[in-house]
């Protein structure tokens, strides 16, 4: 079972994100702090100003952490 996906953002400079060429490394799976996949995509959401991406990836009990990823906010 896949968990870990490296992705690679470009372009998110333009969408008002902070890429700048960092990069960003979360916890592995069952560590505090670990991110899914859907939190990629509902920051992208946000970042097109799209609020109804709140509801996108709502795993329920398996959801690790609500929202986009604050660490491509400036």
């Amino acid at each position: 079972m896949g968990r870990e996906w490296p992705l690679l953002l470009v372009g998110g400079n333009a969408l008002g994100l902070k890429t700048d060429g960092r990069t960003v490394v979360f916890p592995r799976d069952g560590r505090a702090r670990n991110r899914q996949v859907s939190n990629l995509f509902n920051s992208l959401g946000h970042a097109l100003g799209d609020t109804a991406m709140d509801h996108f990836g709502l795993e329920f009990s398996t959801r690790i952490a609500p929202g986009p990823l604050s660490e491509l906010y400036g």
